[in-house]
């Protein structure tokens, strides 16, 4: 059988993604997160690593004003068709946000762990510095990362098999402790033939990632481990920060500490 390769991150894993990522995910994140970060009506929103626009064109359709960053050309261009069809107005670009000179938005959020995927770890850092340096003072940043515990990587190597509609999904992902690196290869198995995407991310433990963020100059409010609330802990799904950039006085919900909250254990 053919094996076609596909982009990381383009119109087949979009085609393939979006039952599994779609409106009632996407509202349930968002609600959280709104609820948490507690922006004005009508906000700038700075959302980076896009990909179709799901979270940025919800956003726009409540009445923010929102800019989407994606590194992807062909997400980039569904997500422009989705907003259209929508009747919102989004500002997408097509750019590596360590390199974009972006500035004055109230808010940024980083969902679904687009951090990581640089080929260094000062590539990420650069990353969340560019992130500080878009907002105004007082701004939010709403942040999720894969956590490094969560993976269940065990030997070292992780397969997984799932249904979406007439495609099976097989995964294998083999992580590397000394680098704390994941290589992922994907089958999408359909009835036409064989799709492969491959990627490869950064998984940060918490220490790592707090240690970052206050190295960008974000204050850390408050760490989850889902879109729930739960505490960060081992079997969390992911690693969730609430942050700001000091200025301005702000409106904050009571900082969340917990046992497992790193971003009270060193200051950095």
């Amino acid at each position: 059988m053919t094996i076609q390769s596909e982009p990381p991150y383009g119109r087949f894993y979009i085609s393939v993604t979006q039952a599994m990522h779609g409106a009632e995910r996407t509202k349930a994140e968002l609600d959280f997160l709104l609820r948490q970060l507690e922006l004005a009506p009508a906000a700038s929103i700075l959302d980076v690593g896009c990909n179709r626009g799901r979270h940025a064109i919800a956003l726009a359709a409540t009445g923010y004003r929102v800019t989407g960053v994606d590194t992807e050309p062909e997400a980039l261009e569904v997500a422009e068709a989705a907003a259209a069809g929508a009747g919102v107005v989004v500002r997408f670009i097509q750019g590596d946000m360590a390199q974009l000179a972006l500035a004055d938005f109230d808010a940024a959020l980083c969902i679904g762990t687009s951090i990581g995927f640089h080929e260094t770890d000062e590539g990420d850092q650069e990353q969340l510095d560019a992130i500080f340096r878009a907002l105004k003072p007082g701004g939010r940043f709403g942040l999720e990362a894969t956590w490094l515990l969560g993976q269940r990587y065990g030997s070292g190597t992780r397969r997984t098999w799932e249904r979406s509609g007439d495609t099976l999904v097989v995964d294998e992902g083999i992580f590397d402790p000394l680098t704390c690196r994941s290589h992922h290869i994907t089958d999408y198995i359909t009835p036409e033939g064989v799709h492969r995407r491959e990627e490869r991310y950064r998984v940060y433990a918490p220490t790592e990632m707090t240690h970052m963020l206050r190295a960008a100059g974000f204050v850390i409010d408050a760490v989850y481990g889902d879109y729930a609330g739960h505490p960060l802990a081992l079997d969390s799904y992911a690693f969730i920060a609430l942050c700001r950039k000091p200025g301005r006085a702000a409106s904050f919900p009571p900082v969340q500490c917990t046992p497992s909250d790193t971003s009270s254990a060193s200051d950095h």
